[in-house]
């Protein structure tokens, strides 16, 4: 019978688009699983496409405004999840001032447990990308490439 390394976490992340603007965006997160010594031990991502050239000019009819999607890091250690929403379609406004930002909802699940719910903002002109160190520790594990958009 294999032994539990009781260094190792289950994870899970959620992030949620409920803003209908998110229609622009293609989501894709990537997750690096590491083992107690660093060293990794499995890579998996997860893709939400909206869209795929040749992109639509105007937002699909069939396009749910609340979009819902967790990945499920299998047990290790720690992990490192980078988070990327990337346009695809530019905002209808000429001005990035005229513009206000996107947010996400973003849920970190550790051990069966919710340790942490954050609703983040993401640049509606060239999109995001958030990293995420895991296990959660407070707002220095999360960090976001573009800091014009701080969590709210």
């Amino acid at each position: 019978m294999a032994q539990i390394n009781s260094d190792n976490h289950k994870f899970s992340i959620t992030v949620a688009l409920s803003d209908r603007e998110f229609w622009r965006f293609n989501l894709y997160m990537a997750c690096e699983a590491l083992d107690s010594q660093g060293e990794r031990i499995d890579y998996i991502h997860k893709l939400d496409i909206v869209a795929e050239e040749p992109y639509p000019q105007e937002c699909p009819s069939d396009y749910k405004a609340e979009r819902v999607v967790t990945l499920d890091v299998p047990e290790c250690a720690s992990a490192r999840v980078l988070i990327y929403l990337v346009p695809f379609q530019l905002p209808d406004a000429e001005l990035v001032a005229d513009v206000a930002p996107l947010y996400i909802q973003l849920q970190i699940v550790e051990d069966g447990k919710v340790v942490a719910s954050r609703k983040i903002g993401s640049n509606a002109w060239s999109g995001s990308r958030f990293d995420v160190r895991l296990p959660f520790e407070g707002l220095h594990t999360l960090r976001q490439a573009s800091e014009n958009c701080p969590p709210v």
